[in-house]
């Protein structure tokens, strides 16, 4: 289930990164939710239809699933962790 947790690192990376950017702490706990719901599900996010039917799992963050799916990557990952300090997330 390597999809899961390189998902679950990269939501933790955003949220910690929407956090210390000073943003609303919803978006922020949204995100930390979504992780810790990736690091417990007992299959591979990718045998996953639609990610939104999961309890916990909105449209925005399963768009963002989907792309990192296809892509590899997330770009609201990265263009928020360009906005912080090298060293500050990790």
């Amino acid at each position: 289930m390597e999809n899961n947790e390189k998902l679950a690192e990269l939501f933790n990376k955003l949220a910690d990164a929407l956090e210390f950017l000073g943003e609303i702490p919803f978006k922020v706990q949204a995100y930390r939710k979504a992780a810790r719901i990736l690091e417990n599900l007992d299959k591979d996010i990718s045998e996953i239809e639609d990610p939104s039917k999961l309890k916990g799992i909105g449209e925005g963050i399963a768009k963002k699933i989907k792309e990192f799916l296809k892509t590899g990557k997330i770009q609201k990952v990265e263009e928020t962790l360009s906005k912080v300090p090298e060293g500050i997330i990790d």
